[in-house]
């Protein structure tokens, strides 16, 4: 199926549900045959482990004003993230 159509179902479950799912096995997210986590089961288990690892993150507000620098950065790494996720749509 579509990965979009997979993730508008995943958000309609409960928590409980989601969690089993994750830990399934059975979906097509699996990695092998051979008792390996499902993709997503091991991706949420990776990010877990990585944020215990994570120092604290400290926000700074910035004015984004036209022209600016800042700006300009914010934009230029929106771009990057734009085009990942649409290069997201050849792999599926």
């Amino acid at each position: 199926g579509d990965a979009a159509g997979a993730i508008a179902e995943m958000c309609k479950l409960s928590l409980a549900e989601f969690e089993a799912e994750l830990s399934s096995g059975t979906k097509d997210g699996a990695v092998d045959g051979g008792g390996a986590l499902p993709l997503s089961a091991q991706t949420k288990l990776d990010n877990e482990m990585q944020g215990k690892k994570m120092k604290f993150f400290l926000s700074k507000r910035v004015r984004l004003v036209d022209g600016s620098d800042d700006l300009l950065a914010v934009l230029a790494e929106a771009d990057e993230c734009t085009k990942k996720v649409q290069g997201l749509g050849e792999e599926f």
